[in-house]
């Protein structure tokens, strides 16, 4: 992550980095595991509930974004000072902000298709419904 010339600040800076992201690929690999148990084992068979996007799924794209988000703005800053070329930086850290913000909108889309397949009325409809 770091060089033997950085300076120590920039050392001791990407040890919580390093920490952070650690955690949340930990916590995204341990739902993605939980994601693939649930409609391979779990729910296998059971049409209906393949269609309702169970929790993992649904947080997958938010934990993806934070993730590339924190690396790419390294990566944007590690540009600008190797490079001095602000304008490589600033496109890599608005592209970054874009991937988040798609993360988040995903999560919402996400919600409202459970929110949608798990109303009375999509329910009632028994056309729709798996056999």
């Amino acid at each position: 992550m770091f060089a033997p010339r950085d300076a120590r600040w920039i050392r001791i800076m990407d040890v919580p980095k390093v920490m952070v992201i650690f955690i949340l690929d930990t916590f995204n690999t341990c739902a993605d595991m939980v994601m693939i148990y649930t409609y391979t084992i779990k729910d296998f068979g059971k049409y209906d509930r393949v269609v309702v996007p169970n929790w993992p799924l649904t947080i997958e794209p938010i934990t993806t974004g934070a993730i590339a988000s924190i690396v790419q703005s390294f990566f944007a800053w590690r540009i600008l000072i190797l490079t001095k070329r602000k304008w490589i930086a600033v496109l890599v850290v608005i592209l970054s902000i874009i991937s988040s913000l798609a993360g988040v909108g995903s999560t919402v889309v996400t919600e409202v298709v459970k929110a949608v397949f798990t109303s009375p009325e999509f329910t009632k409809d028994e056309s729709l419904q798996g056999k």
